[in-house]
């Protein structure tokens, strides 16, 4: 599998947040709420030493370097495009390293109290072995922050992936640049209802939507893989999303199963990772299987090939059945509302009637596609 540095190399760009992007209000506001709700204050940060792997154009240097007065940060990249933009956001900063090399080879004997890698841990084609460098690299005492997505979070962007597939067949569009303005007049409804301060529709969707080895990926580094790879001597810290469970007294508490509970917790709720905005009472073992399913299958398709309708016709039987497991556990819920209109969306598609760029519920239909976490190192 190709990772992301191939993509983006291949693109000459990097279509991550820049700080033309949003003004630095907007941006330290998004900022410091990434690390409030990791628990991590600006206080916390003063005076760190930090390394961050794939920081794309700076956006989160920027704000570390300006608001939080560290020590210094080191910036690991190998995307000419992204080195572009990190040398003219950051090179007049004293405390900045960039750093032109590519992660599996960048090494060094320095410890650092911070280690960060967001949103590109599943872009890669060994995540293991770039987890282990940053536990490597992590001081005692140290903390690493890492993002990572999840298939439930993802259904949802799969599914707008097989929409954009639906409607470049339809209009006969092959060039890519053509299909990204094409498909920001289709998506742009979609990210404004997300928020109206995330990235631009078009960066989104060259490295969501366009980003085929990425999106039809069946395997991510997830929770089940962090579980595999954790070691005793880190504990996870934090999460950004509340779905902890755990009223054990701190007096009695057990390091052993502190890591182990976190994960048992992710599992039994997991089905709330499926919308933004929608929460279930409890799980369903057999939605499960119908996710990975549909992930399996349509990761057969191709942006640059016809749409196979044996195939097609798998994964609208999918579709039809998550949608009523999600319709008996809660009666006429978002997620139906998004995935009825969406299943006639693909009924149309099959009886070559043409499909509309607009929709009334599937444009508000968005999963927590990636997790936040901070694991604290106890010994070297």
């Amino acid at each position: 599998m190709k990772d992301h540095l191939s993509y983006y190399k291949n693109l000459k760009t990097v279509p991550t947040v820049d700080l033309k992007d949003l003004n630095k209000k907007d941006l330290f506001k998004q900022r410091f709420n990434f690390y409030f709700k990791l628990g991590i204050t600006k206080n916390d940060l003063k005076n760190k030493n930090i390394l961050e792997m794939c920081p794309g154009a700076g956006h989160n240097a920027y704000y570390l370097v300006t608001q939080c007065k560290i020590k210094k940060i080191k910036l690991i990249d190998k995307n000419p495009g992204s080195l572009k933009s990190l040398k003219k956001n950051l090179s007049s900063f004293k405390n900045v390293k960039i750093i032109n090399s590519d992660v599996f080879i960048y090494n060094t004997l320095e410890k650092f109290d911070y280690t960060i890698l967001e949103n590109t841990i599943d872009g890669f084609g060994k995540p293991e072995v770039i987890f282990k460098k940053l536990c490597k690299l992590t001081k005692k005492d140290g903390v690493m922050i890492l993002t990572f997505p999840n298939l439930y979070g993802l259904f949802s962007i799969k599914l707008k992936y097989l929409y954009a597939l639906m409607l470049i067949e339809q209009n006969k569009i092959t060039n890519f640049n053509e299909r990204v303005m094409f498909l920001i007049k289709v998506f742009n409804t979609h990210l404004k209802y997300l928020s109206t301060n995330t990235r631009k529709t078009n960066k989104w969707i060259i490295d969501n939507i366009l980003n085929n080895e990425w999106i039809t990926k069946t395997k991510y580094f997830d929770y089940f893989m962090l579980k595999k790879l954790l070691e005793d001597n880190f504990l996870i810290k934090s999460l950004s999303l509340n779905f902890l469970k755990d009223y054990i007294w701190y007096k009695n508490m057990d390091y052993k199963k502190h890591n182990s509970n976190i994960f048992n917790n992710f599992f039994n709720e997991q089905i709330n990772f499926l919308d933004f905005e929608t929460k279930f009472e409890c799980n369903q073992k057999k939605l499960s299987y119908h996710i990975k399913n549909f992930t399996k299958k349509i990761s057969k398709f191709n942006p640059n090939k016809k749409i196979d309708l044996k195939k097609f016709n798998i994964i609208y039987k999918e579709v039809c059945k998550i949608n009523k497991i999600l319709n008996k556990l809660k009666p006429n819920n978002k997620i139906y509302f998004a995935l009825s209109e969406f299943i006639q969306l693909m009924d149309n598609f099959k009886k070559k009637k043409k499909i509309s760029l607009k929709t009334k519920n599937f444009y508000k239909f968005w999963g927590i596609g990636m997790s936040q976490i901070t694991l604290y190192k106890t010994y070297n």
